[in-house]
Parts: C-alpha cells; sequence; structure tokens
C-alpha cells in the first residue's frame, strides 16, 4: 500500500572494475596505494566545493513530503540502497567523519559510560585520536576552507568552571566553527555559539517564540552568508550545515505548547494552513498506517539460533501502537521538515555550479513498525536506511541501486577533493557512480550496535517508547546487500558473554522484513556465505573491512 497518494556483477568482476577505474565518466584512471583502488582526480581543474545538508533522525518517507529536497532528487543522483553503520546519532556522525566502523573509530555509544576509558560520545571521540583523523583534516590539508555549523556530536557541550561558561575545546581541521549545543534539541533556546576564543562561553540566542530564532532557520541564514563569503575565493569550501531536525526534543520544551516533535511555528496548524504545512503532501494524507510494516507482529521476527531453535524475543513486550498519537507525531515530523527543506533551496539557490550538494541523514527513525513506538537503533530499513541525494558537477540524474554506507562519505569527499584516500578509511568512493549510474560498487555494507546501558537524564536518544527503553535493545552486528539483511543478535545482556542468534530478511521475497527467514534458509551457501562475513567484520581492519564489502575474503590482508 503506498503511503500517500501522490545486472549484478560478480565479486571478481566488481573488484577489476573498481581497480581499473571503470566508469568514471571520463575521469583519469583511479590513483591506486597498496591498499586497493582510491580516490578519483577532481572533475575540472578547478577543485569543486562540497556542501553536505546533515539532517537528523530523518526517515526517508519525509523526502516526499518536501518540495526542494523532491527537486533535488529529481535534479540529481539518488541512493535507494544507502545506509548508516549503526542508527544512533554519535555513533553514525562518528562513522561519517572518520569513515570508519565503531569499532575502529571507538565510538560505541552516545555516552562515555566510563571517566576513564569512555565508550561513546565527545569524550571517546576526542581519546580515540578521530579528530585527526577525520576527513574535514584532509580537506583543510588540501586547502580547503572548511565550515561546520549545528550539531556536531552527542556529550559537545558547554560546561560551567568556577561559575564560568566554558566552549569545549575546537575540533582540529575547521576554519570556521559554529556549533549549536545540547539547546538545539529544542530548536529554540540558548544556542551556545563560538567562533575563535575558546577558554570563554560567547555567543547566546534568546528564548522567544520567533521563527528567526528557530534553529533550522538561525542555520539556513549562517549557511547561506558563508556560501556567499567564499564562493568567489581563490580557495574551494566544505561546509557541513548539520541541523536537529526532524529530532524530537529533550530534556523539557521551549514553549508550553511544544508537541514532542516541535516545528517552526508556521508550518503548525493554523498558521499558513488549517492542519499545518507538510508540505508536497496534505498533513491529513499522512497516516502512519501506509509506512511498510506498521503494528506487525513481532513474533514471526524472533531471533533463531544456528541449530535452528528460536531464541527468545529480544522484545518481549506485546505493544499496542497508538495510531492517532503517532499520526500527530509523523504529521508533526513532516512539519519539521518543511524548514529543512527551504534551508536546502536557500543552499542550491546560493552554491556556485562547481559545488557538490549532498543531503542525508545521520540515521532513520521507526513510528509503530515492528510494534516499535517511536526510535531507531534497529538494524531494520525504517532506521538504518536514509536518504542520499547529490548534485553538482557531472552528476548524472537519475537513481541508483548502488549498495553505500556513511562511512563511504569521507572517500567519497577526499575523491572529489583530488586526493588519495586515506588508508585510515573502511569505505570507498562513489564518486564513480554520481557520473554513471551502472558504476559498480560495494556488494556490502555493515552495521554495528553496541548494547548500552544508557542513563534517561543525559542521552536524547532514550526512546523510552521504544518498548520499555533503548536499552531493550541488544547488542548486534549486521551484514546488507541489495537483497538482503542478516543480523547477528547478542542476546546476552552482560557486557562479557555471548549469546548469538540471527535474523534474516530475503527483500526477493518481502520487501519488508516482515518474516524471519533464517530458520529455513540457515544452510544455504549465500547465507553461510554472508555469515562468514559477518564474522569477518567483527574484527576487520579498514583494509579488510574495504575487501569484505566487496565481497572478498579478507584473510592475508594487512593494514
Amino acid at each position: 500500500m503506498p503511503l500517500f497518494t501522490r545486472r549484478r556483477l560478480p565479486a571478481w568482476a566488481l573488484a577489476v572494475a573498481l581497480a581499473a577505474g571503470l566508469a568514471t565518466g571520463g575521469l583519469p584512471a583511479v590513483p591506486r596505494t597498496t591498499d586497493g583502488p582510491v580516490a578519483l582526480a577532481a572533475a575540472t581543474p578547478t577543485k569543486p566545493s562540497i556542501v553536505l545538508i546533515l539532517m537528523d533522525d530523518f526517515s526517508t518517507e519525509l523526502l516526499a513530503t518536501m518540495a526542494n529536497g523532491m527537486r533535488m532528487k529529481s535534479q540529481g543522483a539518488s541512493f535507494t540502497n544507502s545506509f548508516v553503520a549503526d542508527s544512533l546519532c554519535c555513533v553514525s556522525r562518528s562513522a561519517l567523519l572518520t569513515g570508519q566502523y565503531p569499532h575502529l573509530n571507538g565510538v560505541y555509544t552516545n555516552n562515555p559510560n566510563s571517566s576513564t576509558n569512555p565508550q561513546g560520545g565527545w569524550r571517546a571521540f576526542r581519546q580515540n585520536g578521530d579528530m585527526a583523523t577525520s576527513f574535514n583534516v584532509a580537506l583543510d590539508n588540501a586547502g580547503y576552507y572548511t565550515g561546520f555549523m549545528g550539531k556536531y556530536l552527542n556529550g559537545y557541550d558547554v560546561s560551567t568552571v568556577n561559575g564560568t561558561k566554558v566552549a569545549p575545546e575546537r575540533p582540529t581541521g575547521w576554519d570556521s566553527w559554529r556549533p549549536i549545543y545540547g539547546a538545539g534539541y529544542k530548536q529554540w533556546g540558548w544556542m551556545y555559539s563560538a567562533s575563535t576564543a575558546y577558554s570563554s562561553y560567547l555567543g547566546k540566542r534568546p528564548l522567544t517564540r520567533k521563527d528567526s530564532d528557530y534553529s533550522t532557520n538561525v542555520m539556513a541564514n549562517w549557511g547561506v552568508d558563508f556560501i556567499k563569503r567564499h564562493r568567489s575565493g581563490t580557495k574551494p569550501y566544505f561546509l557541513e550545515i548539520s541541523t536537529y531536525g526532524t529530532h524530537s526534543r529533550t530534556f523539557g520544551r521551549a514553549h508550553r505548547d511544544d508537541p514532542l516533535f516541535p516545528p517552526a511555528y508556521a508550518d503548525r496548524p493554523g498558521h499558513t494552513k488549517k492542519y499545518g504545512n507538510c508540505g508536497l503532501v496534505a498533513c491529513t494524507r499522512l497516516n502512519v498506517r501506509n509506512l511498510p510494516g506498521f503494528n506487525d507482529d513481532r513474533i514471526d521476527n524472533t531471533p533463531v539460533y544456528p541449530d535452528g531453535t528460536r531464541a527468545k524475543p529480544w522484545q518481549p513486550n506485546d505493544l499496542v501502537v497508538n495510531s492517532d498519537l503517532e499520526n500527530r507525531r509523523f504529521r508533526n515530523r513532516a512539519q519539521m521538515a518543511q524548514s529543512i527543506d527551504r534551508l536546502i533551496g536557500r543552499v542550491r539557490a546560493a552554491v556556485g555550479p562547481n559545488t557538490y550538494v549532498f543531503l542525508t541523514s545521520d540515521n532513520g527513525f521507526h513510528l509503530g513498525q515492528h510494534r516499535l513506538h517511536l526510535g531507531k537503533s534497529t538494524p531494520y530499513s525504517s532506521d538504518a536506511k536514509v536518504p542520499m541525494v547529490v548534485v553538482g558537477p557531472g552528476v548524472v540524474p537519475g537513481s541508483r541501486s548502488q549498495v553505500i554506507g556513511n562511512v563511504d562519505l569521507a572517500p567519497t569527499f577526499e575523491s572529489i577533493a583530488g586526493l588519495t584516500t586515506s588508508s585510515v578509511r573502511a569505505g570507498w568512493s562513489f564518486l564513480p557512480a554520481l557520473q554513471d549510474p551502472s558504476a559498480p560498487s560495494s556488494t556490502y555494507t555493515f552495521f554495528e550496535h553496541t548494547y548500552s546501558n544508557t542513563n534517561p537524564d543525559t542521552d536524547p536518544d532514550y526512546d523510552s517508547d521504544v518498548g520499555g527503553s533503548s536499552v531493550t535493545l541488544p547488542g548486534y552486528l549486521a551484514i546488507r546487500s541489495k537483497d538482503a539483511l542478516l543480523v547477528r543478535w547478542d542476546l546476552d545482556k552482560s557486557y562479557r558473554g555471548v549469546d548469538h542468534a540471527y535474523e534474516l530478511y530475503d527483500y526477493r521475497l518481502d520487501p519488508y522484513e516482515r518474516t524471519n527467514v533464517y530458520a529455513r534458509y540457515r544452510n544455504q551457501p549465500w547465507v553461510q556465505d554472508m555469515q562468514t562475513k559477518l564474522q569477518q567484520y567483527a574484527t576487520c581492519t579498514p583494509a579488510q573491512c574495504r575487501a569484505l564489502a566487496l565481497g572478498q575474503d579478507p584473510t592475508g590482508i594487512t593494514g
């Protein structure tokens, strides 16, 4: 049911094609290192500029409500198999910045969970040296003027020292740095922003009901100003605009009448439209019942042990989803998306012709699918799949079926800049696919989620409505292709024990993860191959991860 009205290559051939630099739209051959094929030269003698618009908790179905987003999709490349390394804010953002999976960059959760050995958040990112390996450092060293604005990483916030507000350390490799700290979740409020003096608390925006102070609108103004100042400069620029929409508000609300997902007032019911502004779709026609898998009984998704016997369900609660409540949330999220859509339009109008614009999200979001009320973190398509839309010089418009992950963004940006991709990247550049829709690509991408006994008072992604809380979700590893998803759950809630059971979904049989078919197909050669690669992924080095993505055996590969 619609949401609303409105030749695969073998692994050896894929590897040869990538190594030879085929399907590059007439660009020079792919440079090589001992790690395999890497970057492409820039498409023109002058290096292109790049803008990344990174949304927050943005589920794929919302894109169809956005006029500028859909125009960008029709004029650019859009990927139907785009995924994130973990459907959790800080873990996903760290993977994007470093081009590394969590077990490589050391960021497993949102929260540190330890004062001496942080497992997540900004503290883990900093302690593991991830600032130095982030792609923006490589671009900055290559002569790009780099800028960041908006949401950075969980735990990156002001602190109070001797009664004085102090901004956190400025990350390496950003020439312009305009973070919006934790108050951004409310969309209004004290939006701390610093420019040069990082030893003191610098800027603040007052709490008002004016949409000029709505965080997405603030970032739109900042972004357009940045672009106008640098589009005619002698240096190319990279700009990341990282919105807090469409994330829910957390730790209270900015205004008494704010819903859980607070849109700008201009988009709320009773302003320009009776039922609110949901963009291309009337708000009354948005219904969660049309989301694939909505209210699906989870009993047939129960994990299965390798011997074919059933494990206990990881989600023990028999939830009854309140459709009216979820519909209100769905429509509020669509209304939140409209301010992002206006940001997209303004950015595209401001950039020059030699500029790539990327639109994606740190993760997806579920609203009643699998009888999970609202939240993320699961390996299912509602949570792990994200939009990936790209416009720019040489980009051939149209849909793409190539499998990509957000670990592939860092090497793609380096390719656009004409750089040799760093050997620390675990992903591949998908620049060839931007210029040729039939370009070969990876066969697999991987997901990795770590169980965390998080704190509802400090974690904005606690997701209490997931069915108990987000801590109900066990840790897992998963491997995803165009046709299948294999998940290895660790049902043991301790940090030392393991209790592995599997879920398998074959999208050739069912386009949605409705029924776990692992018991039926677990002895099939293709399933055994995916299971082997998933086991190899658990400890893969960057070079080994890249080989696994191509469907190759990583045995013997080092580095």
